[in-house]
C-alpha cells in the first residue's frame, strides 16, 4: 500500500488467502490465479482499503 499512488491506492485489490492464512493483495489488474502463484487457497476475492475520519 506505500508505494501506491494515492490513485492507486483508492481502486479494489484482488486477493488471496493462502494455506498459510496470509492475504496476499495485488493489483486489480492482477488474475486471481497470478496473486496465488498456481498453489492452493482458502480463499479469494476483492476489497477496497480507505481511511475512516471521525
Amino acid at each position: 500500500m506505500t508505494e501506491r499512488v494515492p490513485a492507486e491506492a483508492a481502486e479494489p485489490f484482488t486477493y488471496v488467502v493462502g494455506q498459510d492464512v496470509l492475504p496476499r493483495p495485488a493489483p486489480r489488474r492482477s488474475e486471481h490465479v497470478a496473486c496465488a502463484v498456481c498453489r492452493d487457497v482458502l480463499g479469494a476475492g476483492g476489497i477496497t482499503f480507505g481511511h475512516i475520519t471521525s
